[in-house]
């Protein structure tokens, strides 16, 4: 079974689960990432491909779906926006990313299509930092917070980084209730 097979299993799993109670029928927003057409690192086959099936499937669940495909840093910015303030009070939030996503000095990055990286210096200008995804769901004081991260895969940036780079991603807490973090492997390990 693939890691998408995996992840959309378990996933829906939940999600049948938490939506046949009564109390979480209500609103239910989503932002999904799915980039792969990168212009600066290596192209990723898989994830437009599997961000627009669990789109869908969201979709028919009835969520609110905030859909990235192969989005810049602007795409970024407006998807995170909506997304926020969509899920402003709702009843589950759920985010699901696929696409690269570096571990750097023990910090997760995700990166957009058009991410130039040459230093880690340049991070913090041309990647979304994963914690502020997650201030953003903690934010939106939504019951149940769902993250998905399907980015563990070999570390895409010049070997210039190497030193403060690792493989796959750094392990991250929920730090606030109601939020449960799904990785497509385990931190620091890398889904082929």
């Amino acid at each position: 079974m693939t890691g998408l097979m995996k992840t959309l299993s378990v996933l829906m799993f939940l999600l049948a689960c938490i939506l046949t109670k009564p109390s979480l029928a209500g609103e239910k927003t989503a932002l999904v990432i799915g980039n792969g057409a990168y212009s600066d690192m290596p192209a990723l086959r898989n994830p437009t491909n599997d961000a627009n099936l669990i789109a869908g499937k969201l979709a028919g669940l009835g969520f609110d779906v905030v859909r990235v495909i192969d989005g810049n840093r602007q795409d970024f910015r407006e998807g995170l926006v909506r997304f926020g303030r969509q899920s402003q009070g709702a009843d589950v939030a759920l985010v699901f990313y696929a696409g690269h996503g570096v571990q750097v000095n023990g910090q997760n990055w995700l990166l957009p299509v058009d991410a130039e990286i040459q230093a880690s210096t340049d991070l913090p200008a041309q990647a979304l930092k994963a914690n502020d995804l997650l201030e953003i769901m903690e934010a939106s004081g939504a019951r149940l917070k769902l993250v998905f991260f399907d980015a563990c895969r070999n570390n895409p940036l010049p070997r210039s980084l190497s030193r403060g780079a690792a493989n796959g991603l750094a392990r991250l807490e929920a730090n606030a209730a109601g939020m449960m973090i799904a990785f497509a492997t385990s931190p620091g390990d890398v889904a082929l």
